[in-house]
């Protein structure tokens, strides 16, 4: 792209703190496509620290929002109201308080970019207030264009928290909805948004060169997530607990900023008779560190046993190191996780017993098939979860879309 084009990339934390990892990777190839970048993330500071940024990003402080900001979004406010459509009072009354907060954001962040002739991508990172931000920034600007990601818990409507989503009908007036799954785009399709209007756009990982292993540890298995109940790590431990029970030599490694200390995990599975030294859980780790833990304790297979989903990209990075998965079909999972090929699919309504049944089988196969499993798992990083093909891939459409409005 030129000189003149900018990219205001719209988050919820990120870079603050450890939020948003995986937003990284795709930074550093739009940073490649847009002369400048501009990372505006919608929760304050506060003592979370600042990530390292590529050459040529900044990051846009809009806190503490001031009083003339609340004057400013006056001209916000009221086509926002107007596109109200829920009947139910309660309902009114939560969305325009929702849409007054994003006026005051945008017209926070209007303030303080430069007012120059440029051509500006506003990339809002969800499909949720910073959308709803990036459409409103957009609509005062003739060569602007306001775009945003759509994932899981922004775009699944079962997933929100009064069944319905704020602000859906600024969502409309984006010009594009990157979806990160085909099962994404259908549920975007059924809550009415135009197939024009959408365009899968998958994350992706890196590759990481001479990870793929020859693991010796049949009975090794490894998961990485938050411990939201929808990851449901109690029906892991259960499953755990029931094979150590049956006298298997299970270890499962957990990863991840949980709710649930180690002795939580330790008590659940100590129901179940399971032995302490089944199981270890390391916490949060920095980005860095997870996939170098993960080769160091040389796990069997990967696990996710979520009830909902975007596309899981700690399944993503366990195929980049050749790790086959065992995960439930929650969400765009089964758009990776191939049954057979580079792991097993399972019913989202599956028990511990369910589980622990499909752990034994992997655990038990023989080693030609399970290289065969972990040449399927290599496979599927390479033709869907490449963070370079992928993001190469995002990025030349975002460059396409906003010449196409310059065009006009």
């Amino acid at each position: 792209m030129s000189a003149e084009t900018q990219l205001v990339l719209l988050t919820q934390a990120y870079p603050y703190g450890h939020a948003e990892s995986f937003i990284a990777t795709e930074l550093d190839v739009l940073a490649q496509k847009f002369a400048h970048v501009v990372v505006v993330p919608l929760t304050p500071r506060g003592n979370r620290k600042v990530r390292p940024l590529p050459a040529g990003v900044e990051v846009l402080n809009i806190f503490p929002l001031r009083a003339p900001d609340l004057v400013n979004a006056l001209g916000e406010i009221r086509p926002a109201m107007q596109l109200q459509r829920h009947r139910r009072v309660k309902d009114r009354a939560i969305e325009a308080i929702w849409l007054s907060k994003m006026a005051m954001i945008a017209a926070r962040i209007r303030s303080l970019l430069p007012h120059v002739a440029v051509a500006r991508t506003y990339y809002g990172y969800w499909l949720a207030n910073t959308a709803a931000v990036a459409a409103l920034l957009a609509r005062r600007e003739d060569n602007a264009i306001a775009v945003a990601r759509a994932h899981g818990g922004d775009l699944y409507l079962q997933r929100a928290a009064r069944g319905f989503h704020p602000g859906r009908r600024l969502h409309a007036k984006l010009d594009q909805i990157y979806p990160i799954s085909n099962a994404g785009y259908h549920s975007l399709q059924a809550q009415g948004f135009p197939a024009g209007q959408l365009h899968i756009a998958r994350l992706g990982v890196p590759e990481t060169p001479g990870s793929q292993y020859q693991s010796a540890h049949n009975w090794r298995i490894v998961s990485c997530s938050n411990a939201a109940p929808v990851k449901r790590l109690a029906l892991i431990a259960e499953a755990v607990a029931i094979l150590a029970h049956q006298g298997h030599p299970i270890r499962w490694l957990h990863i991840g900023d949980t709710e649930l200390a180690e002795g939580d995990l330790a008590s659940l599975m100590g129901k179940h008779g399971c032995d302490r030294e089944a199981f270890v859980a390391t916490g949060r780790l920095p980005a860095a560190d997870v996939l170098a833990r993960i080769r160091e304790f040389q796990p069997h297979v990967f696990v996710n046993a979520s009830s909902t989903e975007g596309v899981p990209v700690s399944v993503m990075e366990a195929f980049s190191l050749g790790i086959p998965v065992i995960a439930t079909n929650a969400g765009g999972t089964g758009e990776i996780v191939v049954d057979h090929e580079n792991g097993l699919l399972l019913p989202i309504d599956i028990t511990g017993n369910d589980l622990a049944r499909a752990i034994q089988e992997f655990a038990e196969l023989d080693p030609h098939d399970v290289q065969a499993y972990r040449q399927g798992a290599v496979a599927t990083w390479r033709q869907l979860c490449s963070a370079q093909q992928n993001y190469q891939h995002f990025s030349t459409h975002l460059c396409q879309l906003l010449a196409s409005k310059n065009s006009v």
